[in-house]
């Protein structure tokens, strides 16, 4: 019979204990910075989307009056689109939750298929979960009582569009090597601009699809019309197959109290969508800025919604176009680098040997 025998020491004994109470110390750390590191993120996402209507006011009038025109501006929008679509949302919302069970009931009780995925269960805990999250009248009153974020984040994204280029340029001036840095500042830059312009667009394309959908859902006498159509709406930012997947929901609750002629209409608008989408808007959006995949997309704002909701998700998809912008811009310098860059500072690259 074989025995080990372990040897701990005083020191090693001492080190797995650090580690293991530093351990809990970062999670905590990093548990309690999530919020503020939120609100950071956040805050530069509206300041980049803000920034070219200052850009604007800068021409003409002083910096901070251009950034308060600006933020003036985009909150009188905001405030009323909110506004407007509040009380909707939690009214549609209402409906929905009372009338997607009975339509998943319906459906379960036509088809066997329906019945085997438990159709009705799953359509019930989604409904349940949209409706704590966003479209209930005590989530609105939760958005509406934390009017302190919304201030501290408010000054935090004043400060941001005021000051923030200055930060951006004092970083990059941190990197001795000049063609280094100008290659690091066109980088950014240039991914900054190509991930505005792709999240601007898709914005573009969520209020179009949500207005289309809502207005041709209201004709049809679709229930929850709004909420339905709003999902349609932020599900068309996935490349390739989100109004599809948006206008599922519609198509259910159509086909379960509607009729077949209605879901019909539905299934025909959807199709439509999707295929301008795909045929025209997309190659556009993508020209104009980056290609993103619909897997990335899925996948972030599927985390996002689990870790911190509607917001979590917003943000989430944002912060990813971003960064493959700048990896895209990244990989562009390189490539360009690749090409001109002599082997030796004041040499140029040796030709390749001639064959044979």
């Amino acid at each position: 019979m074989v025995r080990y025998r372990l040897n701990v020491n005083f020191a090693s004994a001492v080190l797995v204990v650090v580690a293991v109470v530093a351990s809990f110390v970062i999670r905590g750390v990093m548990s309690a910075a999530s919020r503020p590191v939120g609100w950071f993120v956040a805050c530069s996402v509206v300041a980049l989307l803000v920034y070219p209507i200052v850009a604007f006011f800068d021409r003409r009038l002083p910096r901070v009056i251009a950034v308060g025109l600006a933020v003036l501006l985009v909150a009188l929008v905001l405030g009323g689109m909110w506004a407007g679509a509040a009380s909707t949302l939690a009214d549609s919302a209402a409906k929905l939750k009372e009338n997607a069970p009975a339509a998943a009931t319906e459906l379960e009780q036509r088809y066997q298929v329906a019945a085997d995925v438990e159709l009705q269960r799953r359509v019930s805990n989604l409904v349940d979960d949209l409706d704590a999250r966003i479209g209930s009248r005590a989530a609105v009153q939760r958005a509406a009582g934390t009017a302190p974020t919304y201030v501290v984040t408010g000054v935090l994204m004043l400060f941001l569009l005021i000051f923030g280029k200055r930060f951006v340029d004092g970083g990059l001036a941190q990197i001795d090597d000049e063609a280094r840095r100008e290659r690091a500042r066109a980088a950014v830059y240039q991914s900054a601009a190509r991930g505005r312009t792709y999240l601007l667009l898709a914005i573009a394309e969520i209020i179009a699809v949500t207005l289309t959908c809502w207005l041709v859902f209201t004709l049809l006498n679709l229930s929850a019309s709004f909420a339905l159509a709003l999902v349609v709406g932020v599900l068309s930012v996935v490349p390739s197959m989100g109004i599809l997947l948006g206008g599922i929901p519609a198509l259910l609750v159509a086909i379960g109290l509607q009729g077949r002629s209605t879901a019909v209409a539905v299934l025909v608008l959807v199709v439509t969508l999707q295929l301008l989408d795909t045929l025209l808007v997309r190659d556009r959006v993508e020209r104009k800025s980056l290609h993103v995949g619909p897997a990335l997309i899925i996948i972030v704002g599927l985390l996002g919604w689990t870790l911190y909701g509607f917001g979590g998700a917003l943000y989430g998809v944002a912060l990813l176009v971003l960064l493959l912008a700048f990896a895209q811009a990244i990989s562009t310098e390189a490539d360009d680098t690749d090409v001109i860059t002599p082997a030796h500072p004041g040499e140029d690259r040796p030709a390749a040997p001639a064959s044979g």
